[in-house]
């Protein structure tokens, strides 16, 4: 070990850096190596890297309260951004619950990692999503709510107003799991795990679930689990089927034309 005064420094800025062992023993090193593998498999896989360096700082007394609410961000951003029609002018997001007595910065990278993602030709994580979206002039105004919820501990609510409407996506997690909860007005329950979810905006009218799910079965692609919510019977209702398989614009449409449907988007996760 050299003397303290011979050590050599690498100044950067103000940032001074000093040799350390940290890792140099085999041990350590095959260590590191599985957890870096492990959390390239994460990231790929499109799910926010739990070690990220850098990533918006959460203290220890919040980890176990906001963590597991960082994929339901993500999500929800990617499932609003991909519904919303014409041009943005605001984004609302709103945390209610528990969750709304945590530090919320890292929820809040999460939820612009997820709107920018589908669009973005960078990769977007939970680093630079927040500059990324300054550079685009993207702008969220958040809301909390401490109060307790009825079926829920913790909701996070994404609203986005545009110039052809205003478009509504609430999620929770469940069981370790994303669900999603609502959209616009209507309450569903449909665990976000396929790569794909196809929403239709209907009359609640016989013969629409077997319609959709012939045409489909026509083109080879595989539902993975269909979900409804309705205001009303016979009344205005929303479906989300969970799709194992990409749909191609032309069958889109030939959904869109089955009767007493009014719109269908095809929304992607896999960003």
């Amino acid at each position: 070990q050299e003397p303290a005064d011979q050590i050599p420094l690498v100044k950067h800025s103000k940032v001074i850096a000093t040799p350390h062992l940290g890792a140099s023993t085999v041990e350590a090193q095959a260590e590191v190596a599985r957890e870096v593998a492990e959390q390239v498999f994460t990231v790929l896989q499109g799910k926010p890297a739990q070690y990220t360096v850098n990533m918006p700082f959460v203290s220890p007394e919040t980890q176990e309260l906001i963590i597991p609410f960082v994929q339901v961000a993500v999500d929800m951003g990617k499932i609003a951004i991909q519904l919303a029609k014409g041009q943005i002018s605001s984004v609302i997001v709103r945390y209610q619950g528990e969750i709304s007595n945590g530090d919320l910065k890292g929820l809040r990278g999460a939820i612009l990692m997820g709107l920018l993602q589908p669009s973005s030709d960078e990769r977007v994580n939970l680093v630079n999503s927040t500059i990324l979206a300054e550079q685009r002039d993207l702008r969220i105004v958040e809301e909390s709510d401490p109060s307790p919820l009825e079926e829920y501990s913790s909701l996070i609510t994404i609203e986005i107003v545009a110039s052809e409407g205003v478009t509504v996506v609430s999620g929770t997690n469940l069981r370790g799991q994303t669900h999603l909860v609502r959209v616009h007005n209507d309450w569903v329950d449909a665990t976000v795990e396929a790569p794909y979810l196809l929403f239709i905006d209907h009359r609640d009218q016989p013969g629409l679930i077997g319609a959709v799910g012939s045409i489909t079965g026509e083109n080879d692609i595989n539902i993975a689990f269909m979900a409804v919510g309705r205001q009303s019977v016979r009344g205005r209702a929303t479906m989300v089927v969970g799709l194992d398989d990409s749909m191609a614009d032309s069958v889109l449409e030939k959904v869109r034309n089955i009767p007493n449907l009014d719109d269908a988007r095809l929304v992607g996760l896999n960003y």
